[in-house]
Order: C-alpha cells, then sequence, then structure tokens
C-alpha cells in the first residue's frame, strides 16, 4: 500500500487557527509565546485582508499561496514554531500506521542520503562556499531535510530559514534543528522578491517535476549579488536503482544545470565531484542497500538497522570521509556521480 501526501493531506481534524486573543491549550497568550530567533521574510504582494480566523492543514501543509499573501510580521501568523504541536500527534500516529503497511522503506529521516559519510563529505563542500557570505546574511536553505546544513550555517553566523514540502521535516528542523522552516513548494516560494543574501539547495531539484520554475523562484528571492550553492546527482549514465528509491527524476549535466541557472545567474563554479571513491561506495555499499531497503523495511532487519547504527557513528564517517577526499585529486576529470554549482544573481 502507497501513502502519498495527499492520502495524509485528508486528515479533517487537524485545523489550526490563528487568533490572536486565543490561548493555547497551555494557557499563553499569544504576547506570551515564544518568538523565533529572527523574523523570516515573507512574500507580502497581494496581502489578503486578514480576518479573525485564519485557517489551514497542519499536515497538509502552509502552502506557499497561503504564504505568500502573509504579512512579513510573525505576529501576523502562525509560523511553524507557533503551532500546538500536541494536535499533530494523532496525524503522526496515523501516519506511522499507514506507514507501516508499506512495502518499501522510505520512511522520512532514515533514508541513507539523510546522514553517513557521502551526506557529511557533501555538506562540507557547500559550507565551504557559504563561509565566504558575509557574517549576519540571510540564507535560505531549500529543502531543509533534517536541518544538519542549516544548523551548520547558523554556526557560521548566518541567519538561516529553511522551506520543505515535508511537515516532518520543517517541523524537525524547527524544534530540533533550530532552523525556523515552514512548509511550501520551491516553485513558489513564500519570501519576499531580493529578501536574501543566499540560498542552497543540495539534492532537492533533482526530485522537482519543474527544476527550471524552481531556478527562476530561486532568483527571485535573492537579491542582486545574492550567492546560491547547488548540488544535484550527475550523469544520467550514472543511472542506478537508487535513483528510483530516491525517486529522482533526472540526473543532470554540467551543462544541463549551467543552463538551468544562465538567464538570472552567473554562474562562477560548476563541477563534477565523488570520482572515484565515492562513486565507487555508491556502485559497491549504497546500491545493495537501497535495493535492500526497496523489499523491506528497516525495522525488520537486523542488517539495515546495523548499517543506520554505523552511519552515524563519528570514527566511521570521519574515516570514510578522509578517503573521499582523495577524489578531490581527480577533479581535474570531467565525470563523477555528483555536481556541485554555485552562482551569483545579476
Amino acid at each position: 500500500m502507497t501513502i502519498g501526501v495527499a492520502e495524509l493531506r485528508r486528515c479533517p481534524s487537524h485545523r489550526l487557527k490563528n487568533e490572536a486573543s486565543e490561548r493555547d491549550p497551555k494557557g499563553r497568550s499569544a504576547s506570551e509565546r515564544s518568538t523565533p530567533p529572527a523574523e523570516i521574510p515573507f512574500r507580502t504582494q497581494n496581502r489578503p485582508k486578514m480576518g479573525s480566523h485564519l485557517r489551514f492543514s497542519v499536515f497538509g501543509g502552509v502552502t506557499s499561496s497561503i504564504f505568500k499573501g502573509l504579512p512579513a510580521k510573525y505576529e501576523d501568523v502562525t509560523p511553524i514554531w507557533e503551532l500546538n504541536f500536541e494536535d499533530v500527534t494523532p496525524c503522526e500516529r496515523l501516519s506511522r500506521d499507514l506507514r507501516d503497511e508499506r512495502t518499501t522503506t522510505h520512511e522520512w529521516g532514515t533514508q541513507p542520503e539523510m546522514f553517513g559519510p557521502r551526506h557529511e563529505h557533501r555538506l562540507a563542500m557547500i559550507l565551504r562556499e557559504t563561509a565566504a557570505l558575509p557574517r549576519g546574511a540571510r540564507v535560505l536553505d531549500a529543502a531543509v531535510g533534517l536541518g544538519q546544513l542549516g544548523s551548520r550555517m547558523k554556526d557560521q553566523g548566518h541567519r538561516v530559514f529553511g522551506i520543505d514540502g515535508a511537515f516532518a521535516a520543517a517541523l524537525h528542523a524547527t524544534r530540533t534543528a533550530g532552523v525556523p522552516s515552514v512548509v511550501g513548494d520551491m516553485t513558489r516560494l513564500p519570501f519576499r522578491t531580493g529578501g536574501l543574501d543566499g540560498v542552497t539547495s543540495g539534492e532537492t531539484l533533482e526530485h522537482l517535476d519543474d527544476d527550471a520554475q524552481a531556478v527562476t523562484e530561486i532568483g527571485r528571492v535573492l537579491r542582486s549579488g545574492g550567492r546560491c550553492a547547488v548540488t544535484v546527482p550527475a550523469l544520467q549514465s550514472l543511472w542506478t536503482a537508487s535513483d528510483d528509491y530516491y525517486e529522482h527524476r533526472r540526473r543532470y549535466s554540467r551543462g544541463d544545470l549551467s543552463k538551468l541557472f544562465a538567464g538570472d545567474f552567473e554562474v562562477t563554479k560548476a563541477r563534477y565531484w565523488g570520482f572515484p571513491f565515492v562513486l565507487a561506495y555508491d556502485t559497491i555499499f549504497l546500491l545493495p542497500m537501497n535495493r535492500r531497503r526497496a523489499r523491506q523495511t528497516r525495522d525488520r532487519d537486523a542488517t539495515l538497522q546495523s548499517v543506520a547504527r554505523a552511519g552515524r557513528s563519528k570514527a566511521l564517517v570521519r574515516l570514510v570521509r578522509t578517503i573521499f577526499s582523495i577524489d578531490k585529486i581527480f577533479a581535474f576529470i570531467p565525470f563523477g556521480p555528483g555536481l556541485l554549482l554555485v552562482a551569483r544573481r545579476r
């Protein structure tokens, strides 16, 4: 039984209302609630008349069509850190119950692209690029995932926000990683035009049906001179069952990705990475594991459980990343399983 977003959005009982005078279940008034660490630069064009009851589906997501009309002040909206999380619990329970009936293991937060040495190696590449931004830069991480990248960009001194199509991601990044996040659509970003200094997007464009529109939106929300750093899987010839498992739409050549950013951006870097050691890791280790994950759930497979624990071992991750670092010797070869693009908004 395959459960998608559409089924989860039909949770009928989880509607929240934004009313300034209403107290939450803990007895706090709106003025007593905690405030976020930074104001999210919501888009304000075509602002609707705000009624006393603004309702939206929590698990269905705070859609970008709603956020594009919200006022800029966070006091006027109900962002993710203001939600009554107790109300979400039954819907999350439903999600787990439905997920248990699935024949595949695309359980959010357990996918190998969200942790492990390959993930850490890729994050380090993006962080080297964001380190060049001035301290205090307003940076959007799209999609925010578990919030690891956003959290580390905060450590660099940036003001970081997140967006993700998954409610679980926005919730986790906000509560656990401390990255204020919203649920939304990358092809209709709910942020002001020119309101951001930087955008990062790691392994996301390949999941989108309309990647060109997503790039257009990244260009819209960046100020002139703002920078973006993007990673994607490279070369259609390297397509494997792992791409099917990750639900990729495509892999990119350097020319394809550079062409996507050619209009509003000046591409300053576009290079392949991961040859030969990351590619060997993908082929020898990840591919068999992903085939195994596609057949059975992790909680029923001792091998998958062991792999998940190993992927979180700091010592093992450091060791494998050291091996991956040797790949830079071969960076002159226009080949590899991944692409890094860095571009500046014109």
